[in-house]
């Protein structure tokens, strides 16, 4: 009996020939990935009398959720954190405006094709669109880590998910993924794999294919994988990753499921026939098309976060609002993910478009999407949100609402001043 890629890659990780979902695995991961939630970290490590750190190179820490501070409290923290990082000497700590940090362990090569990720961050499965094997832990589960070197983890179930064709003008794979958040539901997937495959991958970008993952964390899904390709070489060559050295091209055919292998659900999608999508208050799992969604004024239109703020993200905005004005009364908030993007943003123009259509551009960071500043939501408020998450209370105010769209519905809805179908904006 085959071997899905996961299964595939935690037995690597764990020295065995074999693996069967229920199994647990002790293993050392390569990239052990901390945000904000490091602040809580710390102290766990000091209770744990632990001077040394297990972990060395493998550590990454990202101050992105409260940045830059919003507060003398959170400054407080965020100094500690710098003096955390001194004493230990931390080489990849990426400071307040540098970026989310699921954004720049893709940047900077620190999750590569076939590696294991685990992060502190829920969304850290995102890296399966890096071909990475990224996982979500928790506070105290990353304190031990870094402690002991090691951690458990229990094999999952797979689900696979086959794409074929091609996105229309104006649909995102964030569209695609609401599609699926649609069909598996909110708890459906918990605990199990997603393993992307099909030729519509082929014609996604990487930016799109960490988005689909990242959506699969609001299925409950412990973690996802993209099968490496031609598309993921050109992007780590582009941004001189250097996985050759980690992971030559020629040991790519190992990470791909064996012919045989068993799953869980198998689904399957025509991508050239998804339509615009959103997710209404106050569920991710409740998803309409948008062009249904009628006579919904927003006050705010955010564009950002880890779902949101891609290059070819701020690219699909860019695109729809050129030459248009937002519409009065409305706010449109942009936050790049990272400073690269930013950089690159402003070369393409998409920056200036973007600033000429009246929106507001943030540091690079998570934005409005936690809710703790940058764009808090008031009482009664409407927004629409390219980010992954509009439980009640998540952005501001619990008496606000937040419907979720791509960056295409986010952008037209910003200009129509309402929720609407971007394709009305967009030339077919």
């Amino acid at each position: 009996m085959g071997l899905t890629a996961v299964e595939k890659l935690l037995a690597a990780k764990a020295g065995a020939g074999t693996v069967r979902p229920g199994e647990v695995v002790v293993v050392r991961p390569d990239l052990a990935l901390c945000d904000e939630a490091i602040t809580a970290i710390v102290p766990i490590l000091e209770d744990l009398g632990a001077e040394r750190l297990a972990l060395g190179d493998e550590i990454m820490i990202c101050l992105d959720h409260r940045a830059p501070a919003p507060s003398i409290t959170c400054a407080d923290d965020h100094r500690r954190v710098r003096q955390f990082v001194a004493k230990h000497g931390i080489e990849h700590f990426f400071d307040v405006g540098r970026g989310i940090s699921l954004q720049l362990a893709a940047e900077y090569g620190l999750a590569w094709p076939g590696s294991l990720v685990v992060g502190s961050d829920s969304h850290t499965l995102e890296l399966g669109g890096a071909s990475a094997l990224g996982v979500g832990i928790s506070r105290t589960e990353m304190a031990v880590l870094m402690a002991t070197g090691r951690i458990w983890l229990r094999v999952p179930e797979s689900f696979r998910v086959l794409l074929e064709g091609k996105l229309r003008r104006g649909v995102s794979s964030k569209d695609v993924a609401l599609r699926l958040m649609g069909d598996i539901g909110e708890e459906g997937a918990i605990y199990k794999s997603i393993e992307f495959s099909g030729s519509a991958l082929a014609l996604v970008s990487v930016d799109e294919r960490l988005t689909l993952c990242n959506v699969c964390t609001e299925m409950g899904a412990k973690t996802t994988f993209v099968e490496p390709d031609a598309r993921l070489l050109e992007w780590g060559q582009h941004n001189r990753l250097g996985w050759a050295s980690k992971c030559p091209k020629d040991d790519w055919r190992t990470l791909a499921a064996d012919p045989d292998a068993t799953y869980e659900r198998s689904l399957y999608y025509r991508i050239d026939e998804v339509e615009p999508l959103v997710s209404l208050p106050h569920s991710p799992g409740r998803v309409a098309r948008a062009a249904e969604v009628t006579a919904e004024k927003i006050d705010q239109a955010d564009l950002g976060t880890c779902t949101g703020g891609t290059l070819a993200d701020l690219a699909a905005a860019a695109s729809v609002v050129r030459g248009r004005q937002v519409k009065p009364g409305v706010r449109l908030l942009v936050s790049p993910a990272s400073q690269k993007v930013y950089s690159e943003a402003l070369q393409a123009g998409y920056i200036q478009a973007l600033v000429e259509s009246g929106a507001i551009i943030q540091s690079p960071g998570c934005g409005a999407c936690t809710g703790i500043h940058h764009g808090t939501l008031g009482r009664g408020e409407t927004c629409i949100s390219a980010g992954a998450r509009n439980y009640q209370g998540r952005m501001g105010s619990p008496e606000a609402r937040i419907f979720l769209g791509s960056p295409y519905t986010v952008a037209a809805s910003a200009i129509a001043g309402e929720i609407c179908d971007p394709r009305r904006f967009i030339e077919a």
